[in-house]
């Protein structure tokens, strides 16, 4: 009889097997993420819990990802709280609520701070403590990634100020959002060191508009210096040094393997090869001329301090950026003098910055990451033998009607068409508060 009962036994197993199988069986589970208000929440991370898979939500707060029935997605976003839903169909749609630690975080909104939590407008308030342990030379740089629905493009370019932009473009002519540094409408280029920020709060949306007009139309970025705080003389210091480089580059024939590719097509298309092919003697790797290893260099001092009397911040900055391109450098050197004095219900002060930077870059609008790959190995850098060419004294190689080239001089260009500019400024306030 038991021999009789195994068949049945197998097939059960096997049944049992498959139903487990079918049951975990990846599936795309699609939903949307909305706040309270019914906003949708952008940025958000929804991870399948004990693996790797993970997705974020769009700017409308839709997501997809691949998860089994019976698994558990974890939600979390900045501001909210963290939840764990369990998967039971193909479709989650969730309202996160605003974690308390966000909901009673300061605001400044131009005219008062409020608490988030009395807060009708959509705004964001980015961690100083985030910024301060990336090393940037704008305050574009230092919070890109750091706050949902503000976009940030960088070029990369030593001192570049990188494009900002509030939940997506709205203008076909300007997008950049309107800075407040201190009460003051201004831009934060590079010329601000970002060590010196207190506080960056992120205007959003159209409630904006009521303050400062049709000039917050892309949002608004509030943006609040370091102030002395009453105690004795406090003197801080901070030293970065970090280096950049290109991970990976292009793996790109030399010059005997580039002729002799060239001898073969020539060959085959019946012509004979260029005589400054044949005769070429160089063997140049424009990535090794043209690329090098950049670094990153920023030093900060100061001292504050202050009493029920008022108080003081005085800091000077040094910042460096040698780029991974030969002729793109920057550099930065600030005074910030920020005081306060208080008598009875009067309180006067300033704010005083005084910066000046130097940068330089090749012009003539070439692109170092197509020019690099694309110049050929037979043609030298510099050499005597370029310097019988007219119009050419110092030697600088090119292609000519030997050697068909479609590319420029990189190096070259460098040398002779060198762009520096400097900007010293000086932005200050006073105010009196009663």
């Amino acid at each position: 009889m038991k021999k009789k009962r195994l068949p049945y036994f197998a097939a059960y197993t096997a049944l049992c097997l498959l139903l487990s199988l079918s049951a975990w069986a990846q599936q795309t589970v699609r939903g949307t993420l909305r706040d309270s208000s019914g906003a949708p929440i952008p940025g958000a991370t929804i991870t399948v819990k004990g693996t790797n898979t993970n997705a974020v939500t769009d700017s409308s707060g839709v997501f997809a990802i691949n998860a089994p029935v019976g698994s558990t997605l974890v939600i979390s976003s900045v501001g909210f709280q963290s939840r764990e839903i369990a998967v039971t169909g193909s479709e989650i749609n969730e309202i996160l609520e605003a974690s308390s630690a966000a909901l009673n975080e300061v605001v400044v909104i131009g005219y008062q701070t409020v608490r988030r939590k009395d807060l009708t407008g959509a705004t964001g308030v980015i961690n100083t403590a985030n910024t301060s342990r990336i090393t940037s030379s704008s305050i574009g740089e230092s919070i890109q990634g750091l706050e949902p629905g503000v976009t940030v493009r960088n070029s990369g370019a030593p001192g570049a100020n990188p494009v900002i932009e509030i939940r997506g473009v709205a203008s076909f002519t300007n997008n950049n959002p309107l800075y407040v540094i201190d009460g003051m409408i201004a831009d934060a280029n590079s010329t601000i060191n970002t060590n010196d920020i207190e506080s960056i709060q992120v205007l959003k949306d159209a409630s904006a508009a009521a303050i400062y007009g049709s000039r917050a139309a892309s949002g608004v970025i509030i943006i609040t210096t370091r102030k002395g705080r009453s105690g004795p003389a406090k003197v801080f210091f901070s030293a970065k040094y970090g280096q950049q480089y290109i991970p990976k580059t292009w793996d790109l024939m030399n010059a005997s393997q580039y002729k002799s590719t060239v001898t073969t097509q020539y060959q085959n298309s019946g012509l004979p090869l260029p005589s400054g092919i044949a005769g070429a003697n160089f063997d140049t790797d424009w990535q090794d001329e043209i690329y090098r290893t950049g670094s990153d260099q920023d030093y900060n001092v100061g001292i504050s301090g202050g009493s029920n009397a008022g108080n003081y911040l005085i800091s000077g900055s040094y910042y460096k950026n040698t780029g991974i391109l030969i002729g793109n450098n920057f550099e930065r050197g600030s005074l910030r003098i920020n005081t306060q004095a208080k008598k009875g219900i009067v309180t006067i002060g300033e704010n005083l910055v005084l910066s000046n930077t130097v940068g330089t870059n090749p012009g003539g609008g070439v692109n170092a990451f197509y020019e690099a790959p694309t110049s050929l190995p037979v043609i030298p850098v510099q050499d005597p033998s370029y310097a019988s060419i007219p119009n050419n004294p110092a030697g600088w190689g090119f292609g000519t009607t030997d050697i068909p080239n479609y590319s420029s001089n990189y190096v070259a260009n460098v040398a002779l068409d060198k762009i520096r500019y400097n900007y010293a400024k000086l932005v200050g306030n006073a105010f009196i508060d009663l």
